[in-house]
């Protein structure tokens, strides 16, 4: 899901089948299809459809689903707030699809390039395309973590060489911005030292083997471009935020006695916070008394 400050088109959704995997068969459905923005299943003989903004099938690469991101980006590079969110089911490929390529251990390649390594070229190919303008263009970048409802800088060393960081806090100033007091921004001078720094902060992020997902991400990830731009074409200035949002995914019920209780207690959370998510896209996506959310 993307979304923007623009107030044209504040918010697409967009969905991408993960195909199918070998040696599992947690679908349940007896069929699948995408036809055009569609997606159609059929489950115990009954059928169910959904139209989205865009629907990606299984066949669909990582090139070809940031072509639907990059309208976000480029309204981040025009001044404007954007954010992905990558939301769906433990296992579904959403780490894949925001920072493929850039896990710890995972080779690079441009076929593997999620979201954020696409989202860096564009946003250093805008930069030195302004500099000819007489545009300076600075690059800044923060990474969070929230994990059973803490927020951890993932850019700060830990407190016991493992996950453990201090809480941060989340403040509103006084013109009615949120933010995270105390977080971590890093200047980033090129694409280079952005990887580097996105793939040290991933190392430092909560995972758990599930039994749909042996790298289960167990909290929801921030990574916030901040695009500062003076001179030239951006005249008085133009300052905005890029944010991806890699959401820890939802897991069925399962009996209590098979968890872990550290397990059962992050499973409760996530499911939570999901559901208030839900709930918040549903506010933005209606008015009432002509009034917006």
């Amino acid at each position: 899901m993307a979304r923007t400050q623009n107030p044209e088109e504040p918010i697409r959704v967009i969905v991408r089948v993960r195909p199918p995997q070998s040696g599992r068969d947690d679908l349940d459905v007896d069929s699948l299809a995408v036809r055009g923005d569609t997606v159609q299943l059929i489950r115990k003989q009954r059928t169910f459809s959904a139209q989205f903004d865009a629907a990606l099938d299984g066949e669909a690469d990582q090139r070809s689903l940031f072509s639907h991101i990059r309208p976000a980006c480029e309204a981040a590079l025009d001044g404007i707030n954007a954010t992905v969110l990558a939301y769906g089911q433990t296992g579904s490929g959403k780490t894949h699809t925001i920072f493929g390529g850039l896990l710890p251990d995972e080779q690079e390649g441009e076929e593997r390039t999620g979201i954020a390594g696409r989202a860096l070229h564009q946003i250093f190919e805008h930069a030195a395309c302004a500099a000819t303008c007489g545009t300076r263009v600075m690059v800044s970048a923060s990474m969070l973590e929230v994990y059973n409802e803490t927020l951890r800088d993932l850019l700060l060393p830990s407190v016991d060489g493992g996950h453990e960081r201090p809480a941060l806090a989340l403040r509103e100033s006084e013109s009615r911005e949120t933010y995270v007091q105390g977080l971590t921004e890093v200047p980033l001078h090129d694409a280079a030292a952005a990887v580097a720094l996105i793939r040290r902060a991933l190392r430092m992020r909560a995972i758990r083997a599930t039994d749909a997902n042996a790298r289960s991400s167990r909290s929801h990830a921030v990574l916030q471009f901040i695009v500062e731009q003076r001179g030239g074409s951006a005249r008085g200035g133009l300052r905005s935020r890029f944010c991806l949002v890699d959401l820890a995914g939802s897991e069925r019920a399962m009996a209590a006695e098979l968890l872990a209780r550290d397990h059962q207690r992050e499973r409760c959370q996530i499911n939570t916070s999901l559901t208030a998510l839900a709930k918040c896209v549903h506010a933005l996506s209606v008015s009432t008394r002509g009034e917006s959310h």
